[in-house]
């Protein structure tokens, strides 16, 4: 817990995170839109055979939950992996792990995955929300700055509704009539022949698990964190592979695997072989829920690793401050700048080019 000195208020972080909360945020720390990019084309590459390296995938993924968990649990404090490095390595090492690791890729992670949502949605509304994925980091930056409470109710909405479309898409694919992908049976054949080849896709499923590590810097935010932090990261995960294994499953009935492994949007060519002309709201709903949460969780996360950072004297203290009012870092929100700025600069040009 910080606490000010001088004539500053004492203030410190709160405790509010319940079970609920907590789960839609482990949720939206994995559930990108790249993360169904990474999916779903190792999918398309392994056939019925990309069953295994999602179950391999999702074995290493409790593997470093259980270490994470671990961890957190013998240091609950805010700074995350920061915290657990300076104790094993050092500050040196520390610092280079939570800064490289972490503030340094969230511009060009977050511009990706904005770039990925307006390309989308410049698709169904052709020139509509030019400005789409700016106003979307402005606004949760501020939402953000107003407190741990209104950052949760508004990730619970988020991550809720992209849970209920994923089930909505997987399960009206697995049930649906019209499919023009593999039938079930040589999706079975596949699974039952897989081979050693398929072990490189252990990569491509395993990407899709990562991610739920974030979930570590709100432990001083949380309730009962001994009992809600491991039942959150256990249940996200399994969650998390029934889902991503529907919609493996979905996609794999309804496009055919080759154009799923060569596009750049195979969530899209699924989407609209399910729904068919109701497929543009379905995906800009998948589409903006999907960036929505990452881009929230990333923005509340990577300031609280810096507050963590600051009560070890690893940055200046000013980052470790909280607001008077809010309990937010609100100085360390200053790292989201870049990613401000990053989304003010990206204008799509690489994806306009292809889209044209």
């Amino acid at each position: 817990m910080n606490k000010q000195s001088g004539s500053e208020p004492s203030v410190s972080l709160k405790r509010v995170l319940g079970f609920p909360s907590l789960f839609a945020v482990a949720i939206g720390a994995v559930a990108s839109q790249s993360s169904f990019v990474s999916l779903l084309n190792g999918a398309g590459m392994g056939g019925g055979g990309f069953f295994l390296p999602l179950l391999i995938a999702f074995a290493l993924a409790l593997c470093y939950c259980f270490t994470f968990l671990e961890l957190s649990l013998m240091m609950p404090r805010a700074g995350g992996l920061g915290t657990y490095t300076s104790v094993a390595a050092g500050h040196f090492i520390s610092i280079g792990v939570t800064l490289g690791g972490y503030v340094a890729i969230v511009p060009f992670a977050g511009t990706a995955e904005l770039t990925l949502l307006e390309r989308i949605v410049d698709m169904v509304y052709p020139g509509t929300f030019s400005h789409l994925g700016l106003s979307l980091l402005v606004l949760f930056t501020i939402l953000n700055l107003l407190g741990i409470d209104i950052f949760s109710s508004v990730q619970n909405i988020i991550v809720y509704v992209l849970l209920v479309s994923l089930l909505v898409i997987g399960f009206t694919g697995l049930y649906g009539t019209g499919a023009g992908g593999m039938r079930f049976s040589d999706i079975r054949r596949g699974f039952e022949g897989v081979g050693s080849s398929v072990m490189s896709l252990v990569v491509l499923a395993t990407w899709s698990f990562t991610g739920l590590e974030y979930l570590c810097p709100f432990i001083e935010e949380a309730r009962n964190p001994k009992k809600n932090l491991p039942r959150t990261m256990l249940w996200a995960v399994v969650v998390l592979l029934a889902v991503f294994g529907l919609l493996s499953l979905a996609s794999l009935r309804y496009v055919p695997a080759e154009k799923l492994a060569g596009s750049e949007i195979p969530h899209w060519l699924m989407v609209e072989s399910i729904f068919g002309g109701s497929a543009g709201f379905v995906m800009v709903v998948f589409a903006v829920t999907a960036t929505s949460c990452v881009t929230n969780t990333a923005i509340a996360s990577v300031p609280r690793m810096l507050y963590g950072m600051a009560q070890h004297k690893q940055v200046p203290a000013i980052f470790g401050r909280l607001h008077p009012r809010w309990n937010t870092p609100y100085f360390a929100l200053a790292d989201i700048r870049g990613y401000v700025l990053a989304g003010c600069l990206y204008r799509r040009p690489y994806y306009a080019n292809r889209t044209a």
